[in-house]
């Protein structure tokens, strides 16, 4: 008589667990879905660069040029065919858009160089404007554009404009999500998650 009473709280317990994971969904599904706007399955090269016009507009700095810098070293061999399966990491890298690899989180980390004018100061807004684009806040994250990480900057002088013009050029790489066939949201809808399958 006490397993199937310890049988039935546990029981009662999972299905507490359940239900309060069915009430949860639909807040854990948009925070999922403003995610991926952050961290696109593609390259998504034309929102990226609407943002960072926006953002040099604002800070009333001239962008100049955006490149996808090399990834660096030459391109590996091809694959020598073999009975081993390739690692998942270069799987997913061959479904990342061109230019893209594996980052060490397991995101596409896709490395660009891009190429302003403006004064020291509007070239700090514009940092603070890109810095801006997701922010964090205890466990909330609020998303205003793509995930950005600056790896490195330096300054020059503009060579068309007298000091203290600036010409400024900043490395930064962009994230994007390994494509799937269920896309970011894993195949759920806002109604559920798809149904597991035996």
């Amino acid at each position: 008589m006490s397993q199937a009473r310890e049988s039935l709280s546990r029981h009662r317990a999972e299905v507490a667990v359940a239900v309060q994971a069915r009430r949860d969904f639909p807040v854990a599904y948009q925070q999922l879905v403003v995610l991926g706007k952050a961290v696109p399955g593609d390259d998504d090269t034309p929102s990226l660069l609407v943002q960072l016009n926006r953002i040099a507009h604002d800070a009333k700095v001239r962008f100049q040029a955006l490149e996808l810098s090399p990834s660096g070293g030459e391109a590996p061999p091809p694959p020598v065919a073999s009975e081993t399966p390739a690692p998942p990491t270069e799987v997913a890298a061959s479904t990342l858009p061109l230019g893209a690899t594996i980052g060490p989180a397991g995101l596409g980390v896709m490395p660009y160089s891009l190429t302003f004018k403006g004064s020291f100061f509007h070239l700090a807004d514009f940092i603070k404007g890109l810095d801006k684009l997701v922010e964090t806040e205890n466990a909330k994250v609020n998303v205003y554009g793509r995930l950005i990480t600056i790896d490195g900057f330096s300054l020059g002088v503009d060579g068309e404009s007298a000091f203290p013009r600036l010409e400024a050029t900043f490395g930064i790489t962009a994230y994007v999500t390994p494509p799937s066939e269920e896309g970011v949201t894993g195949g759920a809808t806002p109604e559920g998650p798809e149904p597991a399958t035996a």
